[in-house]
């Protein structure tokens, strides 16, 4: 067996231990996967019927948002009148039906199959993501290997698949909308159901608006091809909004004047690295690290227009949209990773394209070392404090 094909079988083996491990440490015999999604005792009251009958693990007060998500899977028509009740802010989760749809078709309308299927989903896709890294982008070299590890390990990869949430789903369907592109109903096909997984995958459209294609392409294959991407979360919008009408649906709150919510979260950490607790300078590291990263890779894609390099172009949207967070979402780096992963995809593979040597190593350091952090909360979820 030659070195490049034992690289091909071990590099893919080292990058999906790690999920794997928290896929594992998960289950137990009594609850399958349930604790991935993270039910929590607060929303036990208001939850499903047949959430309350399964009685899934609930370790925290709170929970965490794939609880939401999960029990829309059991009722992806939202025609229950229960369900309003079930989820936090229904106007706002419900148009992120994609997961949770999928989740029902693949459960086949049973509530234990449905859930348990929900809770695998980040997994899958991070399987297919590493699929369609070696289907599309074919690494062989060392520098290639480190591209696929800070995808795959980065904080927002592996949060999205520890609580269940829509992020990652939604990225993976939107880089084989990238891989596809040469192929425009297809790719706004895929595009457009990444919609419904998360609405703010619709700014990867820009990844398929190079100028070769709009010059080659028929005006009506664009027009068709737009319309494919952005009517079924129109549509989709406007179902949920009368369904829900008192609810408010926009996530306005989330957005602030450019550089405003980061610079106030830069100022409040001199403060909690003075705090003289231990858990409070650590955290006060993470969020320095993790702000730090992101801030790089948004300043250098700006800096540095790539417009026609398509990573590039499906990139530069999340990276203004980091730049307008607002402090609601700049809170933790549990939120902000997550929610710009697109970005740090987009960053490591300009920089792999475009930078080498010392130039190389210097960027791919600056924009990932904060991304790390989410190694260490998987390996605390898969083991630590599961021995308490």
């Amino acid at each position: 067996m030659s070195r490049v094909r034992l690289h091909h079988i071990l590099i893919p083996l080292v990058l999906a231990a790690l999920p794997t491990l928290l896929l594992l440490a998960s289950h137990s015999g009594e609850h399958g996967f349930l604790s991935l999604i993270r039910f929590g005792n607060d929303f036990e009251p208001g939850s499903l019927q047949e959430v309350r009958a399964l009685d899934p693990p609930r370790v925290t007060a709170e929970g965490y948002d794939g609880q939401f998500y999960a029990q829309m899977a059991l009722n992806p028509t939202l025609t229950r009148e229960d369900l309003g009740a079930a989820i936090d802010n229904p106007g706002y989760r419900s148009v992120r039906i994609g997961l949770p749809l999928l989740a029902s078709w693949l459960g086949f309308g049973n509530a234990e199959a449905v859930l348990q299927v929900y809770a695998v989903l980040n997994y899958l896709f991070w399987m297919l993501l590493l699929v369609g890294f070696y289907a599309f982008q074919r690494p062989e070299t060392g520098k290639d290997f480190l591209l696929l590890f800070a995808v795959l390990w980065s904080s927002g990869t592996l949060l999205s698949v520890s609580f269940t949430l829509t992020d990652l789903p939604a990225a993976v369907l939107c880089m084989y909308a990238l891989w596809l592109r040469r192929h425009p109903l297809a790719a706004s096909s895929i595009l457009g159901y990444a919609a419904l997984v998360k609405e703010t995958s619709l700014l990867g459209a820009f990844s398929l608006m190079s100028r070769e294609a709009f010059r080659e392409t028929p005006l009506w294959k664009i027009l068709s091809a737009a319309g494919i991407a952005v009517l079924p979360v129109l549509l989709w919008y406007l179902y949920v909004k009368h369904r829900f009408p008192t609810e408010g649906i926009s996530g306005a709150f989330a957005f602030t004047w450019p550089f405003a919510g980061i610079v106030r979260q830069f100022g409040t950490i001199p403060g909690n690295l003075r705090s003289g607790s231990g858990i409070g300078i650590l955290k006060a590291g993470m969020e320095l690290t993790a702000l730090t990263s992101l801030s790089a890779q948004a300043l250098y894609l700006l800096a540095k227009p790539r417009y026609e390099f398509a990573p590039w172009r499906l990139g530069i949207g999340f990276a203004l949209l980091f730049l307008c967070f607002s402090p609601f979402v700049l809170v933790s780096w549990y939120s902000y990773c997550r929610s710009v992963l697109l970005m740090t995809f987009a960053f490591n593979l300009v920089i792999h394209r475009f930078e080498t040597g010392s130039r190389f190593y210097l960027w791919f350091t600056l924009g990932n070392v904060g991304l790390a952090w989410g190694i260490g909360r998987v390996l605390y979820d898969s083991f630590w404090h599961r021995a308490l």
